[in-house]
């Protein structure tokens, strides 16, 4: 009976035992596209998103830095502004996306009359979430962590909007609103730890099917 314990036992290890994936645990970030257009607007160029500037952090291959083209609305530029920015996230073989952190930094100024205001939106996986919003004078930092763990997603869609405003009321006044900067932080978690999860889970429900058998079979005995 001891015999078929420790067989049992060491069965179970092995199955639980999770082999380390080979190979950079380095996400890609694919298909990256911005709605608008850079354009030129008095003497200065705009563009918002930029995508063709947009790259991964040299020292960090898991994050990406969003290119901005002027991304601001004010004095010198139009009174408002709104960009979408597009990608996809694909983890590296026998990794799977563990969570996605969104950043993005910026500032809102009003002088004497006038208004001013920054929002931003995104889209992980197919759902939408609220980045955050700003008005007044006053600089902001918006988070937004997606906690993708244990769902085994290889492949992750990712949109951003943002939109920029700002108005005076003739020339009693000077507002404007700004993004600064935008990156995306992505974390990556073995598939083999989610499988190694999944047999622990089976495993847990076969074993007191396993110790009524033997309890079975002591009475019959």
């Amino acid at each position: 009976m001891k015999s078929i314990q420790l067989a049992f036992l060491l069965a179970c290890a092995a199955l639980l035992a999770p082999a380390a994936p080979c190979g950079a645990q380095d996400a890609r970030f694919l298909d990256i596209n911005d709605a608008v257009p850079r354009f030129q607007f008095g003497w200065g160029y705009f563009g918002y998103y930029n995508s063709a500037a947009t790259a991964p952090d040299p020292t960090n291959a898991n994050r990406l830095v969003i290119g901005l083209d002027a991304f601001r609305a004010g004095p010198s530029a139009l009174s408002a502004g709104v960009d979408t920015i597009s990608f996809r996230i694909a983890a590296p073989d026998g990794y799977a996306v563990k969570s996605v952190a969104i950043t993005q930094t910026g500032s809102t100024s009003v002088s004497r009359i006038g208004f001013a205001s920054a929002t931003g939106s995104c889209s992980v996986g197919g759902v939408a979430y609220s980045l955050g919003g700003r008005t007044g004078t006053g600089g902001f930092v918006w988070n937004r962590l997606v906690d993708l763990t244990g769902q085994g997603k290889s492949r992750v869609a990712v949109s951003i909007t943002s939109s920029v405003s700002a108005a005076t009321h003739f020339s009693l006044g000077s507002s404007s609103s700004t993004i600064a900067s935008a990156s995306v932080l992505v974390t990556l978690e073995p598939l083999t730890s989610l499988a190694a999860s999944s047999r622990s889970s089976a495993m847990g429900a076969q074993i007191p099917a396993v110790r009524l058998a033997r309890r079975e079979e002591g009475h019959r005995n």
